[in-house]
């Protein structure tokens, strides 16, 4: 079962992590004028492999 969490850094930085299983995908975002998000993509030892720039659209409730 996967638990996914938000730990917010900051009044404009958040980090989801959680999203799968093994935790090997985390999405950081930023918010603001430099605005995005990032989705980093690990190995199961921890080890970033990619990191993978990301639009943010939409709104989220």
């Amino acid at each position: 079962m996967v638990h996914a969490s938000i730990q917010h850094a900051g009044k404009r930085f958040m980090v989801l992590t959680g999203i799968v299983p093994d935790d090997s995908i985390i999405i950081s975002v930023l918010r603001g004028e430099a605005a995005g998000a990032l989705v980093f993509h690990a190995d199961s030892g921890g080890k970033l492999i990619r990191t993978v720039p990301a639009q943010c659209v939409g709104l989220a409730y």
